[in-house]
């Protein structure tokens, strides 16, 4: 069988990494160069990596597969089975059609894949506070994340996992499930069970609803900064016009009780250059951050932006562009408390 790769960050490298010398891959397909940027991220030149294992490489210039070329030079290509690792962006039905015996995905949610359909499954399932993650492999199909489910597996979300600790162990499953379905045969004759027809779906987040709310908790704080870290924009906050963004924090839990502090105010600055904020209840940590415009001072404040605000925006947003995709009820339950 004919079996190709289709992906373009590291969750692909890392995928590729793992089953180059377990898969007889044909060959890769993936972006041709380009900066990385926020629609991009981990963006990780695939051209590399094929070269590194010796595999063949044919670079796609539309990563939403639009442009006529990309479809003829795809359609040129002899594939059987079509991994896609790290390619977030729907496959259309005609590169479906093409494929012989299929194209294989993954996916998941803390409720299953069936539970958790669409965007940001790992973002979202750390920022909300799940304590355990369900990834599947399936076959997919011109819906999204609905084909029929080949393995699944769950690891635990612990509570100094961030988005890459967590795209680390959902690589290395999903890597194990599909060289198991690929020894068993599983693969090849397209065994796998149906989902059920009405799934859950969890909303597109945009950079901008990365904004820090201080009145939350110190945890709810931390695990919101562990969800949207490296390789994705980051949680930022605002020092009057300028932003802050904030790459690693933790709770700083002093078994004190301290008064009169309010929500965003920076209450220590360390030689290191970390600070500690406080929150609605606890204090924060912040190990990394960016911010140039001047050195950050006792008494500073941050502005909160309502994360309940945000998330009512983020369910107005999918409402308006998929009426016809109900969301989980976790999402629409932080958008009312």
């Amino acid at each position: 069988m004919k079996v190709w790769l289709m992906g373009t960050n590291a969750v692909t490298a890392d995928f590729l990494a793992l089953v180059a010398n377990r898969l007889p891959l044909a060959g890769i397909i993936g972006l041709t160069e380009r900066e990385a940027s926020d629609a991009l991220s981990g963006l990780v030149p695939m051209r590399e990596q094929a070269d590194r294992y010796g595999i063949p490489f044919v670079g796609i210039e539309s990563y939403a597969l639009t442009q006529s070329e990309d479809q003829a030079a795809l359609e040129a290509l002899d594939i059987d089975l079509l991994l896609v690792m790290g390619w977030q962006r729907l496959v259309p039905s005609w590169l479906i059609e093409h494929c012989r015996v299929g194209i294989v995905g993954s996916h998941g949610s803390p409720q299953g894949i069936s539970g958790g359909r669409g965007r940001s499954p790992q973002n979202w399932a750390i920022m909300l506070g799940a304590k355990a993650f369900s990834v599947s492999i399936f076959f997919i199909d011109p819906g999204i994340d609905s084909g029929d489910v080949i393995d699944t597996c769950v690891f635990p979300i612990e509570p100094n996992d961030d988005i890459a600790s967590s795209y680390a162990k959902l690589v290395y499953l999903t890597a194990d499930m599909v060289v198991k379905a690929w020894t068993t045969g599983a693969l090849a004759e397209r065994r796998a069970s149906p989902q059920p027809k009405n799934g859950l779906y969890l909303p597109q987040r945009i950079p901008s609803d990365g904004a820090i709310d201080w009145t939350r908790s110190a945890n709810d704080i931390c695990a919101f900064v562990r969800a949207l870290t490296r390789p994705y924009p980051g949680a930022f906050t605002h020092l009057e016009s300028e932003t802050v963004r904030v790459w690693r924090a933790r709770t700083f839990d002093l078994k004190h009780e301290i008064s009169d502090l309010e929500p965003g105010q920076i209450i220590m600055t360390l030689s290191n250059g970390c600070f500690v904020v406080a929150a609605g209840s606890g204090l924060v940590l912040v190990d990394e951050h960016e911010y140039e415009a001047r050195p950050l001072a006792l008494g500073d404040y941050f502005t909160s932006v309502s994360f309940v605000k945000q998330m009512k925006a983020i369910v107005a947003r999918h409402r308006e562009k998929y009426p016809d995709l109900p969301l989980s009820k976790e999402i629409l339950i932080a958008a009312d408390r």
